[in-house]
């Protein structure tokens, strides 16, 4: 509300403007599969940055163990009626996640890796979070500072 005539016009443009950077952040939708034409705004939410430094925390060094069933396969040869056909029991491996190298456990930076947040730094993502406060924290200054002249 500081460069707005009200502050309820100030609380919209707030709320469009976070839920413009929620939607290009990763938080609905994975950044691979948004439009070429929305992909640069994504290094302009600071929401990214946080959501992605404490899901690199969250997940860096766990294990999950998957769930084993059993699935009953009926194999064989029955080519003109006539043939032996003989029902498998074979356990398949159930992981929320594709569980890439087939041990049916899913790590943490195998979700890391599914997500594409297997090169984050969160200490970097820290300092990008401090630099976008100390930005707006500069800009909104100068703007209360020089250009509001108290007048509503």
């Amino acid at each position: 509300s500081a460069v707005v005539p009200s502050y309820i016009f100030g609380l919209a443009v707030g709320a469009g403007g976070f839920g413009f950077f929620m939607l290009v952040c990763g938080f609905f939708r994975q950044t691979r599969n948004m439009p070429a034409w929305w992909w640069w705004a994504q290094w302009l939410s600071f929401e990214k940055y946080g959501f992605e430094a404490v899901v690199a925390n969250e997940f860096t060094g766990l294990t999950f163990d998957c769930e084993t069933v059993n699935a009953t396969y009926t194999v064989g040869n029955s080519s003109g009626g006539v043939g032996t056909l003989t029902n498998v029991t074979v356990p398949v491996c159930q992981c929320s996640f594709p569980d890439y190298n087939g041990d049916c456990e899913i790590s943490g930076d195998e979700i890391l890796e599914f997500y594409e947040y297997d090169n984050v730094e969160w200490w970097a993502w820290a300092l990008v979070l401090l630099g976008f406060a100390l930005f707006f924290h500069t800009l909104f200054y100068c703007l209360l500072r020089y250009c509001n002249k108290g007048k509503r």
